[in-house]
């Protein structure tokens, strides 16, 4: 009886693993200028020779190409609307991946309407809170003889809710922070006259003094900034929703009214949607959490 003939071994196809594509750092914002009608100038860095989109509020604002350096600069052909929206970038390199920033820059728009040298608010922010955020433009030109002095420009808070202070100063000394007359951080002014700084501990929820302080390097008290400040829990600022914002220095309800529905009149609205947290309409404190509703 003749043994049957033994089974072939299954043969197996050999593939080349795929050659990982470089790593390429995602496409960044270096300047955001918006006049009070809402023309804009926007430049940053990318990958080289990539195309850039810029979008405002999710729909493309301009697109242009990175030269070879990676700068890239942009003059949108129709202005931004007035009032809150959020600029993106997007960068789609020459072998067809596209990578998105994680920097969002988040503007507040006078419109027409604007008064005297108040211009458009510019906040840079990262998507995922890695990095405190940057104040790009104020809502109002420095007088003169004030370029460089101690200002507190943004109020801000990272995911687990923890403050986040950031302004401008001089260049030499430190900025101290104190919350209801404790010390609670230290910050220095960078190159370009920035400082910024996130205490190590959480501050209590609830309203606060808030009191900034610039000390020149021999130890003399150079500036001063003292305000009320609320902070909210951060269940609230996790769950930020469309049309809320955190109330910023320098805000009042007249302002948020202009920008948001092109007539200071319109504070009632706002206060009205928020008066379970409004004492009085002339005072509100920074980083209170508003809800901005549609206008009727």
């Amino acid at each position: 009886m003749n043994a049957a003939p033994p089974t072939p071994e299954p043969q197996v196809a050999l593939v080349a693993p795929a050659e990982a594509l470089p790593a390429v750092d995602p496409p960044t914002f270096d300047i955001v200028r918006v006049n009070p009608q809402g023309g804009a100038v926007i430049a940053g860095r990318g990958p080289p020779l990539a195309e850039i989109t810029v979008s405002a509020g999710g729909q493309i604002l301009a697109q242009t190409k990175a030269n070879g350096f990676g700068e890239w600069v942009v003059v949108p052909d129709r202005p931004l609307s007035p009032g809150p929206q959020d600029l993106g970038i997007e960068a789609r390199l020459p072998d067809g991946r596209v990578i998105r920033s994680e920097q969002v820059v988040t503007l507040l728009v006078p419109g027409p309407d604007a008064e005297g040298q108040e211009r458009a608010v510019a906040v840079l922010q990262d998507r995922g809170g890695n990095a405190p955020p940057r104040l790009m433009q104020a809502p109002f030109a420095a007088p003169p003889g004030q370029v460089g002095e101690l200002t507190l420009d943004a109020v801000q808070y990272d995911e687990a809710g923890n403050l986040v202070l950031s302004g401008k100063a001089r260049l030499s000394g430190e900025v101290r922070v104190f919350v209801d007359g404790q010390p609670i951080g230290l910050a220095a002014a960078d190159a370009a006259g920035l400082w910024q700084m996130a205490p190590d501990a959480a501050v209590d929820i609830g309203r606060h003094d808030l009191r900034l302080e610039q000390i020149d390097a021999e130890g003399r008290l150079v500036a001063q900034i003292s305000l009320p400040f609320m902070r909210a829990s951060p269940a609230e600022t996790q769950q930020l929703a469309p049309g809320e914002m955190i109330v910023q220095p320098g805000t009042s309800l007249w302002r948020i009214a202009r920008n948001t529905y092109g007539r200071g009149v319109m504070f009632t609205v706002i206060y009205l949607a928020n008066a379970d947290q409004i004492e009085d309409p002339d005072l509100i404190y920074p980083g209170q959490i508003f809800t901005l509703p549609t206008a009727p």
